[in-house]
């Protein structure tokens, strides 16, 4: 089964207290900013006098219809969404059920804020997942199930995570194989940096990753001469790069760079054909 990458730690180390986690997690996940997630966000300023003294976020989550948006904290859970007024849950147990062979998920069970009672529970997994309007993929699936029936689904993480930290080999464009003996990577930063080679040359620049899209900026590069294939397939590379608009990633882990003109690029984190 392909693994994806986890914005929450607690899915892979069921031994750490959440205490442990608010120290550990430096990289707490952030849902991308942009006008396009401004209707899923609903609610989110109304709660955000909650967050001062929760902590370190662990983990934001979203959904569609309805629209909601909730973010785990060490010991709290904050709802929010479209026509809801904010809740805090507090965490009463967290359970990580997994095997070597299965994808780790994370059991939350809650309670709102003023109960002495379970109301509600959250289930948090390795698993991926597509926002049902943008298509933008995201590393973990959720579920909140509340006690009086009402459940939500949605996704969870940082869809960045998908495209740092990983050298990409682009064996194909626009549905046509990148030759063998030509080699075409990208790489992405955290700063929004995306650099590597066309084929010829080195090339870099920068992206943006919007709620809904991928964009590059304009890229700078080398100025070599080589042979007549790597500068086809330089030049049809970086006409695609102009085209970007998007990404999603396939059930074996490959990147899919979507075009305007509806075709791909696609990449590989290994160099292996």
């Amino acid at each position: 089964m392909q693994k994806y990458p986890l914005s929450l730690i607690a899915l892979y180390r069921p031994a750490l207290t959440l205490a442990a986690l608010a120290t550990m997690v430096a990289c707490s996940s952030a849902t991308p900013e942009g006008s396009e997630s401004t209707t899923a966000d609903a609610g989110a300023a109304a709660s955000e006098s909650y967050a001062e003294d929760a902590g370190v976020a662990l983990l934001k989550m979203r959904g569609n219809e309805p629209f909601w948006n909730a973010t785990l904290y060490p010991d709290q859970l904050h709802l929010a969404g479209l026509n809801r007024e904010p809740q805090r849950f507090v965490i009463a147990e967290h359970n990580v059920v997994g095997s070597a062979e299965q994808e780790p998920v994370s059991h939350y069970t809650l309670m709102a804020e003023g109960s002495a009672e379970v109301t509600a529970t959250l289930q948090a997994e390795a698993k991926l997942c597509r926002d049902s309007m943008s298509g933008m993929p995201y590393p973990n699936t959720v579920t909140f199930s509340a006690h009086d029936g009402e459940q939500l689904h949605g996704c969870a993480g940082n869809p960045e995570d998908f495209l740092i930290g990983s050298e990409w080999q682009i064996v194909a464009v626009a549905g046509e194989p990148v030759p063998a003996d030509v080699t075409v990577t990208i790489e992405f930063s955290d700063t929004g940096a995306v650099y590597g080679s066309s084929g010829c040359n080195r090339y870099s620049g920068a992206y943006e990753l919007t709620g809904e899209n991928l964009l590059f900026g304009q890229l700078a590069s080398t100025r070599m001469a080589c042979a007549g294939t790597q500068m086809q397939i330089e030049d049809r590379v970086h006409k695609s790069f102009a085209e970007i608009i998007g990404f999603d990633i396939d059930e074996q882990g490959a990147l899919q760079l979507l075009l305007q003109s509806g075709g791909t690029l696609e990449a590989v984190r290994e160099a292996v054909r």
